[in-house]
């Protein structure tokens, strides 16, 4: 999953999107990879839409969350 991301990181796109990004990784190299996010997000040209159940995960990089049940917008902050 860490190269995954890594490689899709590399070529410095504008919108990273991914699906359950840390879900399985250990503690450490999931708070790597947050760091990973949060300097990839830092020059506020680049976005990460983000989806995951591990809210821990959110609340460390989120500027904005948006929860969508059935495809529909329930709440945004």
């Amino acid at each position: 999953m860490k190269l995954s991301i890594i490689c899709a990181m590399a070529h410095k796109p504008k919108l990273l999107i991914l699906d359950e990004a840390t879900t399985g990784l250990d503690p450490v190299v999931r708070d790597e990879m947050l760091d990973l996010f949060l300097e990839f997000i830092q020059d506020e040209e680049c976005s990460i839409f983000f989806s995951s159940h591990i809210t821990s995960d959110i609340q460390k990089i989120a500027d904005y969350v948006i929860l969508i049940h059935q495809g529909k917008i329930i709440f945004e902050e």
